[in-house]
């Protein structure tokens, strides 16, 4: 199953426009703050009698630095360690602060983010496989390519090339996620403009949709 149509991008056909980017004054941090899930994934009997789910997250976060983007959970770690046992409609709310999701850094451009919600009740081993596959998959990604390119040819960058490297990036996800017998919940998108957060700020952002919330946190600081 695909999250998206897949689709083929040449970064040699991208924009030739002249390209500058904006780096932040103040170093930025990202957290996610909780999560509700609005529709149970498991067959009827589970519903009946253990009504949980288990939510693995997979997170791609990146800016216009040239740098290789932030990608949460972190490789060849234990994927138990990161798994939400959640129930229909309650909130998992995380501790702290949240679950940071990008770093306390300047920010060039424009931050973006993709999570990839999915869930699974088989075997833990088939978790660690799913995020395994997935992150050798944004690495060799055309997505990864434009990013870690963008500092030296800021012109490979545009709207449209991002869209179509992303969406042939979770198209390979959606790919992964069905060969190993996962449930795709949904794909969370947004960006934060440079040039919209010039002060101080702590802002939050829900985010909803028929299957899952979430609300992000946005911190401009010092």
């Amino acid at each position: 199953m695909a999250l998206f149509n897949e689709n083929k991008f040449d970064i040699n056909t991208a924009s030739t426009e002249t390209v500058s980017f904006e780096k932040s004054e103040h170093k930025w941090s990202l957290y996610m703050k909780d999560i509700t899930l609005k529709q149970s994934f498991d067959g009827l009997f589970p519903k009946i009698f253990n009504p949980k789910n288990e939510i693995y997250f997979f997170i791609i976060c990146w800016d216009y630095s040239g740098k290789a983007p932030f990608i949460y959970p972190p490789k060849d770690v234990d994927p138990e360690s990161f798994k939400i046992v959640i129930k229909k409609n309650k909130i998992h709310q995380f501790g702290g602060d949240g679950l940071q999701i990008w770093p306390y850094s300047n920010v060039v451009g424009t931050l973006n983010t993709a999570i990839i919600l999915m869930e699974d009740d088989t075997d833990i081993r088939n978790a660690g496989k799913t995020l395994s596959d997935i992150s050798k998959a944004v690495n060799k990604s055309k997505l990864f390519e434009l990013i870690t390119a963008v500092a030296s040819n800021p012109a490979t960058i545009t709207g449209v090339a991002i869209a179509k490297a992303l969406s042939e990036l979770t198209g390979l996800v959606g790919s992964i996620m069905s060969k190993n017998k996962n449930d795709y919940i949904n794909l969370f998108q947004g960006s934060y403009g440079v040039e919209n957060h010039r002060i101080i700020e702590k802002k939050p952002y829900p985010y909803k949709n028929a299957q899952a919330e979430m609300n992000i946190e946005l911190i401009v600081g010092n």
